[in-house]
C-alpha cells in the first residue's frame, strides 16, 4: 500500500516536470519567437516580385541587382521611374549592393536615374535605357563619380561595315 502514495508522489513530480519544460518552452518561444526574416530577404523577395533579379557572392549577400521588365506581374508592362522610386528603400537595404543592371525593357529616365545616386556602395551601374538623357547622365556622373557608368541605347544600330561605308561614299544604295 506505501508503494501507491509514492508512485503517485513520482509520477506527479514529472507531470509537474513536464508542465514547467512546457511553460519555459512557451516563454523563450515568445521571447525570440520564429527566425524573423531579414531586410536583405525582404528585399530580395521586393525586387523578385518586381520582375527582377539578385546576384550574390556565393551564398552570401547580394551584390547585383538585375532590373528589366515587370513581366511577373499578370500583364508585362515597363518597369519606369515610379517603380525604381517604389524599389528604391529595398535596393538600399541590401548593404553590400556593388552593381545595378538596368536592361532594355524599360522606361526609366533621368529621373529615375536619381534615384540610384544614393545607394552608398554601388560600383557600376549599366544602363540599356533608351528614355535617359547624356544631360542625366552628365548629372548622374557628377554626382557619383566613383560609380563606373556603362550605357547603351537599345536604339542604335551597329556602325556600318567597311564595304557599307565605300557603297555610301560612292553614292550608290547599302
Amino acid at each position: 500500500m506505501r508503494v501507491l502514495p509514492r508512485l503517485m508522489t513520482t509520477v506527479g513530480r514529472v507531470v509537474a516536470s513536464l508542465l514547467i519544460l512546457g511553460v519555459l518552452a512557451l516563454a523563450a518561444y515568445s521571447l525570440f519567437g520564429p527566425p524573423r526574416e531579414t531586410a536583405q530577404e525582404r528585399a530580395v523577395k521586393a525586387i523578385e516580385a518586381a520582375g527582377g533579379s539578385v546576384g550574390r557572392e556565393g551564398n552570401g549577400p547580394v551584390v547585383r541587382v538585375d532590373l528589366d521588365s515587370l513581366t511577373r506581374e499578370l500583364r508585362p508592362r515597363l518597369l519606369g521611374d515610379d517603380d525604381l522610386a517604389r524599389l528604391r528603400p529595398q535596393l538600399e537595404a541590401l548593404p553590400d549592393l556593388r552593381h545595378v543592371r538596368i536592361g532594355s525593357m524599360t522606361a526609366v529616365t533621368d529621373a529615375g536615374l536619381r534615384q540610384l545616386q544614393g545607394l552608398p556602395r554601388l560600383k557600376v551601374l549599366e544602363l540599356y535605357c533608351r528614355d535617359v538623357t547624356p544631360g542625366g547622365l552628365e548629372d548622374f556622373r557628377r554626382a557619383r563619380p566613383d560609380v563606373a557608368l556603362s550605357y547603351r541605347s537599345p536604339d542604335l544600330t551597329p556602325p556600318p561595315d567597311a564595304e557599307t561605308l565605300e557603297r555610301i561614299r560612292q553614292g550608290m544604295k547599302p
